[in-house]
């Protein structure tokens, strides 16, 4: 949970704020609204605006990286968009999967992953094409 201090502004009651640092939502991952685009919580986004820059980094656990951009609409909704139908496949996220993401510094996230069975998902590694090289035996 995001830790949240008191500020004081003027001569008015003190302001809650949530610090950047540790500062978390989740969403649960639903394809027909999540694979091209993730809207970030509006209460995260009034409550972080110094973190949202136009391009954040995703990490996972393992510490792969994705650089996702992020756009803001007119009616003022936050979404995770160009970099984040990448983030969706190399980790094969299907309907139900829970998702937390902490804002960890330099408009980073580290994201964490747990399946429809409340347990976190293992990491699952990009396939990697190896090319058969002609090979004479002897």
């Amino acid at each position: 949970m995001a830790a949240k201090a008191m500020k004081r502004r003027g001569k008015g009651r003190p302001k809650e704020t949530v610090s950047s640092i540790g500062a978390e939502f989740f969403k649960v991952f639903l394809p027909h609204l999540s694979s091209h685009h993730l809207q970030i919580p509006p209460d995260f986004v009034k409550n972080s605006r110094r973190i949202l820059k136009e391009r954040v980094t995703l990490k996972d656990t393992e510490g792969k990286k994705w650089h996702v951009y992020v756009e803001k609409t007119a009616n003022g909704s936050v979404f995770l968009k160009n970099g984040w139908p990448s983030f969706v496949s190399d980790h094969c996220l299907s309907a139900g999967d829970f998702l937390v993401f902490q804002y960890d510094r330099n408009y980073s996230f580290i994201v964490k992953i747990f399946g429809t069975n409340g347990c976190r998902k293992e990491a699952t590694s990009t396939p990697v094409k190896i090319e058969q090289e002609d090979i004479e035996f002897k």
